[in-house]
């Protein structure tokens, strides 16, 4: 049996959780599909909720490096916002996987991550909203983010859009975001 990084670990575990469901994922069953015993997997994560976390925790990595490089290509802080808002919508369709498990899981929406670990992910967007916006407030985070998780809800479930117009639609959303917070 040949040894799998933690990262191996997480990955083929979020195929299997996204097969089958987390509700129905075990670390038995994990352990199962990898080829790995369920020692060593508890010894590396804990149990099935840590195991959680650290998808999560990955995730929201991810998202943020995602975010911090849409702020790199464009100057102006509006224009930062919405490509932002772009790198999260694709960031969501490339990583759905991830996104499921980081987001909709049976709606305990990040209960079990960290503070810390939310607030690194969310700080570009909240210092990009903070240059736009007439008074600082979380509010305004908290509008922006029930905007584009919304959005990718609704266009990734229910729209027949194709991705291109549906990016279109989502920058006119955040254009009149960004009307209403100045």
């Amino acid at each position: 049996m040949m040894k799998l990084s933690r990262d191996e670990i997480i990955e083929k575990t979020i195929v299997y959780a996204n097969q089958y469901g987390w509700a129905k994922t075990s670390v038995r069953e994990i352990s199962k599909e990898i080829g790995y015993s369920t020692i060593k997997i508890y010894s590396e994560f804990g149990d099935k909720d840590q195991l959680l976390q650290e998808i999560q925790k990955k995730g929201f990595r991810l998202l943020r490096d995602e975010y911090v490089m849409a702020t790199l290509s464009k100057e102006n802080p509006e224009e930062q916002l919405i490509e932002i808002c772009l790198a999260h919508y694709r960031f969501a369709l490339k990583h759905s996987r991830y996104y499921e498990l980081m987001f909709s899981q049976n709606n305990s929406l990040c209960k079990s991550i960290s503070p810390e670990i939310l607030t690194q992910a969310a700080e570009p967007v909240k210092s990009v909203i903070g240059k736009i916006a007439s008074s600082k407030n979380i509010v305004h985070f908290l509008h922006w983010f029930s905007l584009v998780h919304g959005f990718y809800e609704v266009a990734h479930k229910n729209l027949s859009k194709k991705e291109k117009e549906a990016e279109k639609v989502l920058e006119d959303i955040i254009h009149n975001f960004i009307k209403g917070i100045k």
